[in-house]
C-alpha cells in the first residue's frame, strides 16, 4: 500500500506512478490515527511533501499515531517531495516512525514546483513545466530503488536534524490561521475549501455585507496544516494568505486533486 498526502497534487502523481510500477494500491492519507494490518512481503511507502525541512504535519501525524499490525519482510519507504530542499524529511520520517516501532527501510525524495506562494511565484508555467519534465527520470529511479529494496536514506541535499528542530519554531508561527484572507467580493461561497480542509480549520459565515447574503470561509480554529490546499483549489483565487497575493496558484496538471 502507498499511503500520501497532497494539497496541490505532487505527492499524489508521485505516489500514483510508484503504486502502479510496484502493482500497490495508492490511497491518501485518511482518518488519523488508523489501525493498519499487513500482509508478508508487503511494501508500504507514504509519500509527502516538506514542510520547513522535514515531513509536513498530517504525515507527521500518520507516522506517529498509526498502528501497523507487521508481517514477515515488510519494505518501509519515505519519499519527500520538495520544492526548495528536502532538508532532514529522511531522517525526520525515520525517527517518527521509530518512536512507533516501526524500521524505516529506506527514504528518497523528488524535486517538484515549490507551491508554497507566501514567497514563491508559481506564474511561470514555462519553469514548472520544466521542473515537472525533469521529476519524471527522478520518479523512474525512485521506482527501481522500491522495486529493488534499496536501503538507506537517498534524501538529496540532506541537513541535520537539529535543523528541522529549529525551523519548528517558524512552523508555530506560519500555522496561525489569522494570516489568511478571503476577499469577499470575489468568493462564491462554494465550500471547496471548507469541504476539503484536512484538519477542519475552516466554517463557513455569512457575507458581512448585507446586500450580499452569499456565505465566505473564516478559519475559526487558531493552527493549520498550512498546507495551502485551500488557496491553491479556490475557483476564483480569493483566498490570500500572507504575502501570496499575485503569486498565482499551482495544482499538478497530471492528476486529479
Amino acid at each position: 500500500m502507498i499511503h500520501y498526502f497532497s494539497a496541490t497534487g505532487n505527492s499524489k502523481y508521485v505516489a500514483e506512478r510508484i503504486g502502479k510500477a510496484i502493482g500497490e494500491e495508492v490511497c491518501s492519507i485518511g482518518k488519523i490515527p488508523a489501525d493498519i494490518t499487513l500482509k508478508d512481503n508487503e511494501v508500504v511507502g507514504l509519500v509527502a511533501p516538506t514542510n520547513w525541512l522535514g515531513a509536513s504535519l498530517l504525515a507527521r501525524e500518520f507516522m506517529m499515531k498509526t498502528h501497523f499490525a507487521t508481517a514477515q519482510n515488510n519494505y518501509f519507504f519515505y519519499v519527500a517531495t520538495f520544492g526548495l530542499l528536502p532538508g532532514a524529511s529522511g531522517e525526520d520520517a525515520r525517527r517518527l516512525l521509530a518512536g512507533n516501532g516501526i524500521a524505516l527501510d529506506a527514504s528518497f525524495s523528488v524535486h517538484m514546483p515549490e507551491n508554497f506562494t507566501p514567497l514563491f511565484s508559481v506564474n511561470n508555467k514555462k519553469s514548472i513545466a520544466k521542473t515537472l519534465e525533469k521529476a519524471e527520470s527522478k520518479i523512474d529511479q525512485v521506482i527501481e530503488q522500491v522495486k529493488n529494496r534499496v536501503k538507506g536514506n537517498h534524501t538529496c541535499v540532506r541537513l541535520p536534524y537539529f535543523m528541522r528542530q529549529v525551523m519548528s519554531v517558524l512552523l508555530s508561527y506560519e500555522q496561525q490561521t489569522k494570516r489568511f484572507r478571503v476577499d469577499e467580493n470575489t468568493c462564491i461561497g462554494c465550500s471547496l475549501c471548507y469541504n476539503t480542509c484536512p484538519v477542519q480549520a475552516i466554517s463557513m459565515k455569512p457575507n458581512k455585507d448585507t446586500q450580499n447574503r452569499g456565505m465566505h470561509p473564516e478559519w475559526t480554529s487558531e493552527k493549520c496544516a498550512i498546507c495551502l490546499g485551500c488557496l491553491h483549489r479556490c475557483p476564483k483565487n480569493a483566498i490570500n494568505y500572507g504575502g501570496s497575493k499575485g503569486h498565482g496558484q499551482y495544482l499538478n496538471p497530471n492528476t486529479k486533486i
